[in-house]
């Protein structure tokens, strides 16, 4: 399904993030035909902070294969810069598939971390991303490559295209320009885009210029990533369910207690 949609049948694509398998069946119930996986977003349901550096490898195997066995829908999974070099990748992918992503994301970013910071050398070069996409692509038996770009934060959207270009020409299945998330950066990459490969874009990184789906569809996207739409929706519906709650009766402190 997510090949069929993400190459252009059906309309937009659109993957809110979930985080465990009980997210994965809220979401479900929803309506939601695709869902995310990433670390960014386990990171704030599980440690209450975004940082995705404190989500680990085997983590993100294991909530795959958990969503899995709770919901059918397609699961796009973040594989951040593909936990190393190529050999690294060819790993990702075998476990990362065998959980049951569909689709596997995986970054030019030299490390989660130095992504988030936007300054500095955050990319690696190319040619090594390519090795990466390679090994990824002869490794996988039916899950789509999903390649993502850091570049635009840090050498500019020029720059950002022209390795997705290279990226392209290796064999990507999606791309995505991660920063690019003004309109008219989106508007540029659809445009240079148009009709050649299925493009994602990231609402995560939206700066409130009104990007909905119907905009993004009519620019051209495939899919639109959601990372913290549902988790931003129950974390603001918590304290209306609570405010109903009757206080706790007062107890003793479990010291003095007596029997």
């Amino acid at each position: 399904m997510v090949a069929a949609r993400a190459r252009g049948g059906g309309g937009l694509l659109a993957a809110p993030g979930c985080w465990d398998a009980f997210s994965a069946r809220i979401a479900a119930e929803a309506g939601a035909v695709a869902l995310g996986l990433s670390p960014r977003t386990v990171a704030m349901a599980r440690y209450g902070r975004p940082d995705e550096d404190q989500v680990t490898f085997g983590e993100i195997a294991d909530l795959t294969r958990s969503i899995r066995e709770s919901s059918d829908l397609p699961l796009i999974v973040d594989a951040q810069a593909g936990y190393g070099n190529a050999l690294n990748v060819i790993r990702t992918v075998k476990l990362f598939e065998r959980a049951g992503a569909s689709a596997i994301n995986i970054s030019d970013a030299v490390s989660p971390g130095s992504a988030q910071e936007g300054d500095g050398d955050i990319v690696v070069r190319p040619a090594d991303m390519i090795g990466k996409l390679k090994a990824a692509l002869d490794t996988r038996a039916d899950a789509l490559i999903i390649v993502r770009t850091q570049a635009a934060g840090v050498e500019g959207l020029a720059a950002a295209l022209d390795r997705l270009e290279a990226y392209l020409e290796a064999g990507a299945d999606l791309i995505l320009v991660d920063r690019a998330s003004d309109r008219a950066s989106a508007q540029r990459v659809a445009a240079h885009f148009a009709g050649r490969i299925p493009l994602i874009y990231d609402l995560e990184f939206d700066r409130g210029e009104g990007m909905t789906a119907a905009v993004l569809e009519d620019l051209g996207y495939a899919m639109a990533l959601s990372p913290f739409a549902l988790l931003n929706a129950m974390s603001q519906a918590a304290p209306r369910a609570l405010s109903g709650l009757t206080p706790p009766r007062r107890l003793r402190p479990i010291g003095v207690m007596k029997s």
